[in-house]
């Protein structure tokens, strides 16, 4: 299970595409297979976290910023 796995800390660009960022954080976490990686961006202002939907779209559109979080998860852990 990825929870098993250490907490890496990245900064990365605004303009970053979801996708790039996905095949960054799956270099990290190898043992998630890229297409059962999912990226979900923790803010305090969201009662749950919001996924990336659209792979194209750089992180500045969904409204990323200095300090967000984005969390790492694994479709298989959630029977998705």
């Amino acid at each position: 299970a990825i929870l098993d796995q250490p907490l890496a800390k990245k900064r990365v660009p605004h303009t970053m595409t979801v996708e790039e960022l996905k095949r960054l954080s799956h270099a990290l976490f190898k043992k998630v297979p890229l297409d059962k990686l999912q990226l979900v961006l923790s803010d305090p202002g969201l009662p749950f976290g919001f996924c990336f939907d659209d792979e194209s779209r750089e992180l500045g559109f969904y409204g990323v910023g200095d300090g967000a979080e984005i969390h790492v998860k694994d479709a298989r852990d959630h029977g998705a």
